[in-house]
């Protein structure tokens, strides 16, 4: 949560925390046993893997060299395939690079899937692998049962979105002076003398490109420097073949209509490598794909946020939609989706009270809710309580005037009981709504609390109940 807000919110946060604790992967489960070796391909390309896990389910990862330490905890009642790609990470090196491509990689897939003679596969693609999987699946798809896709790259190679689909960031991270740095490195050619070290500085650079708040990019790792493939100076050679044939690539609706398995489609909304309406669009693409938003994530949003997305993981291989997960479908030829893009991060609740120190006294001794903010609200006539805990605010009201004399409005508050909800979003998602609302005629307006910390709308449903959206202050 952002510095501005108040100490108070600061310490809601604390108690929130504390009661959805942001795990470590190793929370899902470790592995008892790692199985190594390689898959050959049909032009004798030797492929390292890594399996881990037993049950009736098998999961193929590629990129396994970046993905495996983080996610063998996923081999909890399943087989984890993870393997490295052609040219990458441990497997073969590759000089002639008109082998390197990602129908190539396709193929590879394939290759690794007949190894292990699994009939049906399910299968996780981070970044352009997320365009691959899903590839593979217009090829194959009798083999596959279920994709996961995190942070995938565009349909079509150089698709633009609107500002509030990409992370607008990017000319700040990575750090541009370090940047240079690493300009002028290359420029007296230290890349080539020095290959390794310059891989090194290279990585301590640009992994916080990777995450969405920078103290994170520690959990990016030292790196993969041992691997002369990961190398800068050969590399960028690989992403010049793979990203050309990712440009000349052409993925037709009708390829895209036999994808009817699920997908479960994880973007942050500062990914600064792919841009989150890249997420969006595939999943209003897809015959059967869910959006699951990660609020403030980059590329790796597992790395900002590991609770939301290894649980959802784990639900979605085990046959369940996360709770989290968004369907979109296409709207017009104008924009990519006619949802607004939001996912909850908490709710809120607002309640009518007849005894307010009392009903304090209630929340906190039996549901261990905590004071965040009392106040009055001369508007209303009313003394209030705010309450946090459990990812949930609660606002108790007690009405000093019960005949609305007082009150400049009439908000038709009941005697007790329920008198309005809502919910806590990120910045993204809330500005996301409040446009998307007002494209389409509802009246709001957005205030501050700056004591809270936070800014707020509130509309009405075509009943009249009243719902409030909360975020954190600009």
């Amino acid at each position: 949560m952002p510095d501005r807000l108040s100490p108070r919110v600061l310490a809601l946060a604390t108690i929130l925390s504390s009661l959805l604790p942001i795990l470590a992967p190793g929370a899902f489960g470790q592995t008892r046993s790692v199985e190594e070796g390689y898959v050959t391909t049909a032009d004798g390309v030797r492929l390292f893997y890594r399996k881990a896990g037993s049950g009736s389910q098998t999961v193929i990862v590629p990129l396994g060299f970046m993905l495996f330490q983080d996610f063998q905890s996923l081999a909890k009642d399943r087989i984890m395939i993870f393997y490295d790609m052609r040219n990458r990470g441990h497997s073969d090196s590759l000089t002639d690079t008109s082998k390197i491509s990602i129908q190539a990689d396709v193929d590879d897939l394939e290759a690794v899937r007949r190894h292990f003679n699994a009939p049906k596969v399910s299968l996780i693609g981070e970044s352009y692998l997320g365009m691959m999987v899903v590839l593979y699946a217009t090829q194959h798809p009798e083999h596959v049962e279920r994709i996961v896709q995190i942070g995938p790259v565009p349909r079509k190679f150089g698709t633009k979105y609107p500002p509030e689909y990409t992370a607008q960031d990017t000319d700040k991270i990575p750090d541009p002076a370090q940047m240079k740095n690493l300009e002028r490195l290359r420029a007296e050619g230290f890349e080539k003398t020095h290959p390794r070290e310059y891989c090194e500085q290279d990585w301590a650079v640009t992994r916080t490109m990777l995450v969405g708040n920078p103290v994170n990019a520690e959990k990016a790792g030292p790196g993969y420097c041992e691997f002369s493939n990961e190398w800068p100076t050969n590399l960028d050679k690989h992403f010049e073949a793979s990203i050309g044939s990712i440009e000349r690539l052409q993925i037709r609706d009708e390829d895209l209509a036999r994808v009817t398995m699920p997908v479960l489609t994880i973007h942050g909304t500062r990914d600064r490598n792919a841009p989150y309406g890249s997420g969006r669009e595939w999943a209003a693409t897809l015959p059967d794909a869910r959006l699951l938003t990660v609020e403030g994530a980059a590329h790796f949003p597992w790395l900002d946020n590991p609770a939301l997305v290894f649980s959802s993981i784990t639900d979605f291989l085990s046959g369940h939609w996360p709770v989290a997960a968004q369907k979109f479908f296409p709207h017009d030829e104008s924009t990519v989706l006619a949802s607004p893009a939001f996912t909850a991060q908490g709710a809120f609740l607002a309640l009518v009270v007849t005894d307010l120190n009392a009903s304090v006294r209630w929340y906190e001794s039996n549901l261990g809710f905590r004071e965040v903010k009392r106040g009055k609200s001369p508007r209303v006539a009313a003394e209030t309580v705010i309450l946090g805990g459990h990812n949930i605010f609660v606002e108790l009201i007690y009405f000093e005037d019960r005949t609305l004399a007082k009150r400049e409005v009439n908000d038709s508050a009941p005697v007790a009981g329920p008198m309005k909800t809502g919910a806590i979003l990120g910045m993204t998602g809330f500005d996301s709504l409040a446009r998307y609302l007002r494209n389409h005629g509802v009246e709001l307006d957005i205030f501050q609390d700056k004591e809270m910390g936070v800014q707020s709308f509130i509309i009405r449903d075509n009943d009249g109940n009243i719902i409030q959206f909360f975020a954190p202050d600009k």
